[in-house]
């Protein structure tokens, strides 16, 4: 578990009887490359969640690599946690901020070989991240036993083949992000961001909008794609 990073109370390490989610305080983030590296702290508290939606199966298209960031259904699975647990330990430079369209999303990922980071609502008061697990070193523990079970599947009618799977979990997702970030704007945590400026709340790099003509031909490859057959999972 060389990616993790372990409570260990009074120097001891934990029991064997311990899920391993509880005694995990700090996962490394790193991109394919190892351009950029930093920490995603406290993951037992992260929400996670599957979209199929056509925008997110579109991004992985945009990023070059969609069997490696989809599953084979189109799935994306997201961490969802508070940008305040996200640190970065290196260089930003390789760092990108995207949009889809100009009201989207903004779509965080590596330049330098595609990796995906995570995706932030544009305001900056809206505190929350969904994690890519793509960016994580997880040393080699299942995604379930780290950050817990998926709690919600979400735009199921974009999925790949049929029967399309059951959406479920909406509500309580969106109980999760308004708990989240109405507290993050309660105590002041929402201003501890990498990926904004703390005085402007403008992004930390320059925002990127794809333009209309490269959106219609990367949506239009998602709707003609064959259902998608992962890559096998590779390890940093």
């Amino acid at each position: 578990m060389s990616g993790l990073t372990l409570e260990q109370p009074e120097n001891r390490a934990p029991s064997p009887r311990t899920p391993v989610h509880t005694a995990v305080v700090a996962c490394r983030l790193r991109c394919w490359c190892g351009a950029i590296e930093g920490t995603l702290t406290n993951p037992a508290s992260a929400n996670p969640v599957v979209c199929y939606c056509e925008y997110c199966q579109g991004y992985a298209h945009l990023l070059g690599r969609p069997q490696r960031v989809l599953d084979e259904r189109g799935g994306s699975q997201l961490l969802q946690t508070r940008q305040s647990n996200v640190s970065f330990t290196s260089s930003l430079e390789t760092l990108v901020c995207l949009r889809l369209t100009a009201r989207g999303m903004l779509r965080w990922y590596a330049r330098c070989c595609g990796t995906p980071i995570g995706n932030t609502p544009a305001n900056p008061q809206l505190s929350f991240i969904s994690m890519a697990p793509a960016c994580l070193d997880t040393g080699g523990v299942p995604l379930a036993e780290l950050f817990g079970p998926v709690t919600a599947w979400c735009s199921t009618c974009d999925a790949k083949g049929r029967p399309k799977p059951k959406a479920a979990g909406r509500t309580r997702m969106m109980r999760w992000l308004f708990d989240t970030t109405l507290n993050a704007r309660l105590n002041g945590d929402y201003k501890r961001t990498p990926f904004f400026h703390p005085d402007t709340g403008a992004p930390v790099v320059k925002l990127r909008i794809v333009r209309p003509t490269e959106l219609v031909g990367v949506m239009a490859a998602v709707r003609q794609s064959a259902t998608l057959i992962a890559e096998p999972a590779q390890g940093h």
